[in-house]
């Protein structure tokens, strides 16, 4: 998996809406400068386009204190040097932004698609927060994309279970990109919960 050095504070461009800095650990002990993917980094710069707002990374490398220090597990992406966090910068549109990426995943639509064909292979759902990965991390690597959900999202859980369900051309319970399944469908989904 390709990297590029990233470095406390820098200033540089590493992608349209991103600098290098965004992407250096938070992690009090972390070194001045390590490697991130590239591929996490594109990933980012995609669902940014896709929410079309400004976007913080609030957690990128983790070194193993500071990981510690957040209550991350011992098998966390987090550890490596290709998982981020990512949210909307403005608080207000945190959680229409994350219903959004909730309804994509969920529809399999255009931005899981993307991140698909990027390579991603993790994808955590959360109330104000999304996770992506490249899978890379040798104490946990991931040879499939992977998905989690810890959202109050309805009505299904977007795990790894539950997109298996769905077929790759789409979720035919999708309008206009919104997940919006009948009752007996939601009845079947909450059997996949896991």
């Amino acid at each position: 998996m390709e990297q590029i050095t990233v470095t406390a504070g820098s200033s540089a461009l590493v992608a349209a809406n991103f600098t290098a800095g965004e992407f250096h650990s938070k992690s009090l002990d972390a070194p001045q400068q390590h490697p991130f993917s590239t591929l996490t980094i594109e990933a980012v710069q995609a669902v940014r386009d896709f929410w079309g707002v400004p976007t913080s990374v609030t957690s990128s490398h983790r070194t193993y204190l500071g990981n510690v220090a957040v209550g991350g597990g011992f098998a966390s992406q987090h550890l490596g040097y290709g998982a981020a966090d990512i949210q909307p910068s403005s608080s207000s549109l945190r959680s229409e932004k994350m219903k959004e990426i909730y309804d994509d995943m969920a529809c399999k639509g255009p931005l899981y698609q993307q991140l698909k064909a990027m390579g991603v292979k993790g994808v955590g759902i959360y109330n104000t927060f999304l996770h992506l990965d490249d899978g890379t991390y040798p104490g946990n690597p991931r040879s499939f994309m992977t998905f989690w959900d810890q959202s109050d999202f309805e009505p299904v859980k977007v795990t790894t279970a539950y997109m298996n369900t769905v077929p790759e051309s789409g979720n035919p319970n999708c309008e206009n990109g919104t997940f919006s399944p009948s009752e007996e469908t939601v009845s079947q989904y909450s059997k996949k919960k896991v």
